[in-house]
């Protein structure tokens, strides 16, 4: 018996839509790392800081997107990222710090909706979590180095091409300090509920990349991770690698890798929840 064949080209391949909210160095790193890729992903439009929350461009973004991803400020988390996820759209995170507010993680963790926070600007968080919520870490300690034109420009008078040293203190503190350069801070945090994460911020006048060093130890070991990054090209205070794990983010969601599953993980303390929520 034969069969008849059908002419033509083969059906088209399901694409992953991806919605943004921002506009920015990120977002356009974002765009132009999918448009030269081989991936199924398709950005299917985004938001800016003029769209009203309630409007019909963030409800139509929210409808046609598989997941969107926040890649503008720690104010846009607080602002949009309740919203996305009330729509019963999936959420990956880009501002971390903006979780250091605690109103703002219980809002998000009580919704049944699925989100992530991307890994960003470092690495090794994987190695932290496990070390941490197994009690087997004691302290940790961020280092971050980076360009002086980064920083408010009162900041660095007169460094030239020297280093200062211009904070020390908590990741809460840190967010505080310095919104858009401190996400990392926050994320090392969450990714270790309970251990106490020391921050050290230094202006390098003569520095070509981000620089930063992790360094952690207890009764799982000592560990030590440096990683020098290029920074963005269009905005000094954030890194080129943003934008990459946000595309290894959308390959691993996109292709199965990581399930997008529904309502809470039973049983677990919210601080750990979120600790794993690193993608």
């Amino acid at each position: 018996m034969t069969h008849a064949r059908t002419s033509g080209a083969p059906p088209a391949q399901r694409r992953f839509r991806v919605g943004l909210i921002g506009r920015g160095s990120i977002a356009g790193h974002l765009e132009t790392l999918i448009g030269a890729s081989d991936y199924p992903l398709t950005i299917i439009g985004s938001i800016g800081r003029s769209a009203g929350s309630n409007g019909t461009e963030f409800t139509e973004l929210c409808a046609s997107a598989d997941i969107v991803i926040e890649c503008a400020s720690v104010d846009a988390v607080s602002t949009w990222a309740p919203r996305v996820l009330a729509s019963g759209t999936p959420l990956i995170i880009t501002s971390v710090g903006a979780l250091a507010n605690q109103a703002l993680r219980h809002t998000l963790q009580a919704s049944t909706t699925s989100f992530w926070l991307t890994t960003g600007a470092i690495g090794g968080l994987d190695l932290i979590c496990a070390a941490a919520l197994s009690g087997g870490l004691t302290g940790i300690k961020i280092t971050t180095a980076k360009r002086a034109q980064a920083f408010n420009p009162a900041l660095v008078a007169g460094l030239g091409e020297g280093r200062r040293t211009i904070f020390r203190g908590t990741p809460d503190e840190a967010i505080q300090a310095f919104p858009a350069t401190a996400n990392v801070t926050v994320a090392l945090s969450l990714s270790a509920p309970g251990v106490p994460v020391e921050v050290e911020v230094i202006a390098d006048g003569s520095a070509e990349r981000t620089v930063h060093r992790i360094q952690a130890s207890g009764s799982a070991g000592s560990y030590d991770f440096r990683i020098d990054n290029e920074v963005n090209p269009e905005n000094p205070k954030s890194s080129g690698l943003t934008a990459r794990a946000l595309l290894a983010a959308l390959v691993a969601l996109a292709g199965g890798g990581i399930a997008l599953p529904s309502g809470h993980a039973p049983d677990l303390d919210p601080a750990v929840r979120l600790a794993t929520r690193f993608i």
